[in-house]
């Protein structure tokens, strides 16, 4: 709570641009911490509305995501996102979506990662992330109890010329066909 009465003093007494965008943002953080989301939501939509042309900006995409993912709604973020796609580079909406995914993944949120990894390949059928999200998205298909789904994405898997996931997808269609 005291690094939010700092923060707002900072935002009172400065109106230089580094000083105000950190101050949104450390203050967005620690009220995200505080579990006042929607609070955090605000003070991170304040960075992206006013410094877009910063560095400030993609910390508060960060920060958006984390809130968006604890109020569970990611196609909130996806929307932000989409509001700002011409303003972000093609590579960093492949990454941003793509850690969105991985993050519900690894939290075992396997149908909010389902959406999430299910866009990622959507929009990028040449991402970075591409095979890994064929893969991920797979393994969600199967912690869900729906087989069916995730053979479908290993089939996916194994058409690839070359993938780290390749040898898992294999293993497990081979296990399931035996």
């Amino acid at each position: 709570k005291e690094s939010i009465n700092l923060y707002s003093k900072l935002l009172m007494i400065s109106s230089e641009e580094k000083y105000v965008a950190q101050a949104r943002l450390g203050k967005g953080m620690a009220l995200l911490n505080l579990g006042r989301i929607d609070s955090s939501i605000n003070e991170f939509m304040v960075v992206t509305n006013n410094f877009q042309s910063t560095s400030y900006f993609k910390e508060a995409l960060s920060g958006l995501r984390l809130a968006y993912i604890a109020m569970g709604d990611l196609n909130k973020y996806f929307q932000v996102l989409d509001s700002y796609k011409s303003l972000i580079a093609i590579s960093d909406q492949d990454s941003l979506i793509y850690n969105t995914a991985f993050l519900q993944f690894i939290q075992a949120d396997y149908s909010h990662a389902n959406e999430a990894f299910e866009r990622y390949i959507e929009e990028f059928n040449d991402g970075v992330f591409f095979d890994a999200a064929l893969y991920y998205n797979g393994v969600c298909y199967l912690n869900q109890q729906d087989t069916l789904s995730a053979i479908t994405f290993f089939n996916k898997i194994i058409d690839f010329k070359k993938s780290k996931y390749k040898q898992d997808a294999l293993l497990f269609l081979a296990r399931y066909h035996y």
